[in-house]
């Protein structure tokens, strides 16, 4: 078995997507919730990375389809691969999936970093482009190594349309999910602080790609998530219940 060991082993950990299940995401989330309303018993609707890039990419499929539909070109396969990997890099890490709002580009290096380490030179040809293309719309990326960065420059080049699409579908992804979780819990707290975080995030990528708007970010929608952070303006900020939060587990854990 030496030989399937030492030809197949730098694959096997991205044919077991399964591991990604053991990925918890929105923790951040829940907590800030629970500390919030006193209660740590709430219904909660969870979800692993695994089922996180299953849902982005049938929304990708989705708009893909349209934007194609419309007359544009677009690298579907590159797009589909890179939400596929993605988040790879979130189970090479002690922290796992970290919040929108409290993620570093220390955390982005670290999870390039482990992404690479399980990657080796048997698939990184094929497989370090998409996953590299999250990083395309960011100028984060410039604090990467000059060889991450020769590719990052080749690729807002080669496929910075795609690029686009990428944040814009993941963005999206991020508001389906808290709107699917107010539905199912009737809590509107995630929803209130994930659109905070995204409409205006959302609304600059539809500005360099309109025809996203006609797709999905309709100004129908766009206004009913206007018309929900107007509604709740009274709600606390995410980094104000954060602040209280991590406050209060200090003071505990000094008491």
């Amino acid at each position: 078995m030496q030989h399937i060991s030492n030809q197949w082993g730098p694959i096997i950990e991205y044919w077991a997507i399964d591991q990604w299940s053991t990925v918890p995401r929105w923790n951040h989330y829940r907590q800030l919730e629970e500390f919030l309303l006193g209660d740590k018993n709430i219904h909660w609707q969870p979800q692993t990375t695994l089922e996180h890039c299953r849902s982005l990419a049938t929304l990708a499929m989705v708009v893909i389809d349209r934007l194609r539909a419309k007359g544009f070109k677009v690298n579907g396969e590159l797009i589909l691969r890179a939400i596929h990997l993605h988040d790879n890099g979130e189970r090479t890490t002690k922290v796992g999936d970290v919040a929108y709002s409290l993620k570093t580009a220390n955390d982005d290096q670290l999870e390039l970093q482990g992404f690479l380490r399980e990657l080796g030179d048997f698939a990184r040809p094929w497989l370090l482009d998409p996953y590299l293309l999250q990083f395309v719309c960011d100028e984060a990326w410039k604090q990467f190594a000059p060889q991450i960065q020769t590719v990052l420059r080749r690729l807002s080049k080669e496929a910075k349309q795609e690029g686009i699409i990428f944040k814009f579908l993941e963005r999206v992804d991020y508001c389906l999910y808290a709107f699917h979780h107010w539905r199912s819990t009737g809590q509107p707290q995630i929803l209130t602080w994930v659109l905070r975080n995204q409409v205006s995030k959302i609304d600059q990528l539809v500005s360099q790609l309109p025809a996203l708007e006609e797709i999905l970010w309709t100004p129908e929608v766009r206004r009913d998530c206007l018309a929900w952070l107007e509604e709740q303006a009274d709600l606390p900020s995410e980094s104000n219940v954060y602040h209280r939060l991590t406050t209060t587990m200090n003071a505990e854990l000094v008491n």
